[in-house]
């Protein structure tokens, strides 16, 4: 990592350290092999996961949302049809433009 005048403001030296990355999956392995989940996230990557739909519903929408109104709010942007060839759910109108969230139009939770 260099500073705006190219100084040297650290160098990974690859003879004194591991290198990160593999250190992370040696010890994932090595916790797999021992049948270890001391590494399980899935509740981080699912709160992390719905705070950025709560996010978006709150950008888009223009509302002030509440943590459990979102989650059951019912909202489903899956596509019925999960295909190559499959007609996807928003299409432009007759001028070629597409319809948008407008804040404080748009509403996921009443």
């Amino acid at each position: 990592m260099t500073d705006r005048q190219g100084k040297v403001l650290f160098q990974f030296d690859k003879t004194k350290e591991n290198n990160p990355y593999q250190t992370e999956h040696d010890e994932l392995f090595d916790a797999i092999a021992k049948k270890e989940f001391k590494f399980s996230d899935t509740e981080n990557a699912a709160n992390s996961t719905m705070t950025t739909i709560l996010g978006r519903m709150a950008t888009y929408s223009g509302q002030s949302l509440d943590w459990d109104k979102a989650l059951n709010s019912g909202l489903n942007i899956m596509p019925p049809v999960l295909a190559w060839d499959a007609k996807p759910l928003v299409l432009p109108d007759a001028e070629g433009l597409y319809a948008a969230a407008v804040p404080g139009v748009t509403k996921y939770v009443s």
